[in-house]
């Protein structure tokens, strides 16, 4: 099915892949563990013949998909044998709306409209997709759209289909409904290639897990990797794979509320929205309405909902990046869609979901130096900044375009240069999306340290429970745009376990 032998490959002057030899066959389902960086994305494109023919680099050794070499085969022959699932969803969107991307390689293989239409809507009804055919892919959340694009990778009925990091952007309940697309899929898909970080995917899914570690090999066994296996291969202790192998929904009674400030008596009010309504234009109703909410000094809090609740936008009001129909957010008493915007940035900082959208710069030093010169820094204070976020990250600070990067390290460098800025608050926008195990270890450790040290008051929008489970001093559940219950994170825990499994809370 797909057999390859010694592959190596190198973006110019940069090694990702070495000596790389697999042979997957017919009915296997095979998850690709990894680090950030480890050329887990690079496999996956070599795997289908994107690379040579799309990615360009030096390529030796040999790639035989469906027994056609994907070098020597001309890639319009190789297109219809299989299906791509990009980490990014929007780098694959070619079309203005849903219906229209679906069919849209089906279009381009010539098949007829009468075919197209029947296939779209089969596979819209099979992953709950129906009722978005007519809707704007601009108008999608970050999880409708990476259901589209597996759509688009199933209409065609490839023999492969290779996924990238599938189903980050999912909710818990839209997790479920893709991985049983999935396994709907296997039926008339001969090979499933996930490649991910997400140890429950593979244990669902796996009758294979391959472990890459430096462009290489690492770990090759049938069935699930053990946590000694999986610690090993990212660098972890084998607690924090249990912590973050079941998204925080297997253990929703054994949530704690962190020791924090707040639970020494500090209590001082920072940031407040008073009675948000807000609609995008265009849009038939309000994505936020009647929502209030407060974030205390000092303080973690998390918010939780299902996709297309509203917690992007929530977090852009509070940023100051929108300005809502009526009600407002004050900042110790002042509008904060009234600040300049210098003065916002270095006392809101946010981090969005795809960090493509908020690097600027040509090189790491730049990127990470960006904002700080905005906010008014020099000399002296930027170094020690720039050297602290690197050493956090564990980044270098040279001159490589951060568009060359890993997508997960892509996310630490936006994380980092938001975090160098030391603002206030702090606004992430599901912040473990791409990042392996040791990254987000650290990054919870980098959390604690810029709460507790220098005293930022921190909101993290995300699905994942497990990243909020002894982090988080309070949990707010979103639902159509409003608060729907807040509380304590152990007090509210299982209420959004709950509320994320489909069930209402």
């Amino acid at each position: 099915m797909l057999q390859v032998r010694e592959l190596g490959f190198a973006y110019e002057d940069e090694r990702v892949l070495q000596d790389i030899s697999l042979d997957l066959s017919p009915g296997e389902a095979v998850c690709v563990l990894g680090p950030n960086g480890c050329g887990k994305t690079t496999l996956s494109f070599c795997s289908c013949g994107v690379i040579p023919h799309v990615i360009r680099g030096l390529l030796s050794g040999q790639v035989l998909m469906c027994g056609l070499d994907t070098r020597a085969t001309d890639f319009e022959d190789l297109v219809a044998r299989f299906g791509y699932l990009f980490q990014d969803p929007d780098s694959q969107f070619v079309s203005l709306r849903v219906d229209q991307e679906i069919g849209f390689v089906l279009r381009n293989l010539g098949v007829s409209d009468g075919e197209v239409k029947k296939r779209v809507a089969d596979i819209a009804e099979k992953l709950s997709l129906s009722h978005l055919l007519h809707k704007s892919a601009e108008a999608l959340s970050m999880g409708e759209k990476q259901k589209v694009a597996l759509a688009s990778a199933l209409v065609t009925r490839p023999s492969m289909i290779i996924l990238d990091e599938p189903a980050s952007t999912l909710d818990y309940h839209g997790q479920e409904q893709f991985l049983s697309a999935l396994e709907e899929a296997r039926r008339y898909v001969d090979l499933v290639l996930v490649f991910t970080h997400r140890l429950e995917y593979a244990r669902r899914l796996a009758t294979r897990v391959i472990g890459m570690s430096k462009g290489g090999i690492a770990m090759d066994v049938p069935g699930m990797a053990g946590p000694a296996q999986c610690a090993q291969l990212y660098g972890v202790a084998e607690d924090v794979v249990a912590q973050f192998s079941s998204s925080g929904m297997q253990q929703i009674a054994a949530a704690q509320c962190r020791q924090s400030a707040l639970a020494q008596g500090i209590d001082e009010t920072l940031l407040i929205a008073s009675d948000l309504h807000f609609r995008y234009p265009g849009a038939q109703s309000p994505c936020i309405q009647n929502l209030s909410l407060h974030v205390r000094r000092r303080e973690i809090l998390g918010l939780v909902g299902r996709n297309g609740s509203g917690k992007s936008t929530l977090l852009g009001l509070l940023a100051g990046l929108y300005r809502a129909k009526r009600g407002r957010v004050t900042l110790d008493g002042q509008r904060v869609d009234r600040l300049g915007p210098h003065e916002r940035a270095r006392r809101v900082g946010i981090l969005f979901q795809n960090p493509n959208h908020q690097i600027f710069s040509s090189t790491i030093f730049d990127e990470l130096a960006f904002g700080l010169r905005q906010i008014g820094l020099a000399g002296p204070e930027i170094e020690d900044r720039l050297h602290w976020a690197a050493d956090r990250f564990s980044l270098p600070l040279d001159d490589r375009d951060p568009r060359s990067l890993s997508y997960g390290t892509r996310k630490l460098l936006a994380l980092a240069a938001v975090s160098a800025m030391k603002p206030e608050v702090l606004l992430l926008d599901e912040p473990e999306l791409g990042l392996d195990l040791h990254a987000r270890e650290q990054f919870r450790c980098l959390l604690q340290e810029l709460n507790s040290r220098h005293g930022v008051s921190i909101v993290i929008a995300t699905h994942d429970l497990a990243l909020l489970d002894g982090l988080a001093d309070r949990i707010a559940l979103i639902a159509d745009g409003a608060v729907r219950v807040e509380g304590s994170t152990n007090h509210i825990f299982r209420a959004a376990a709950e509320y994320l499994r489909g069930k209402d809370a």
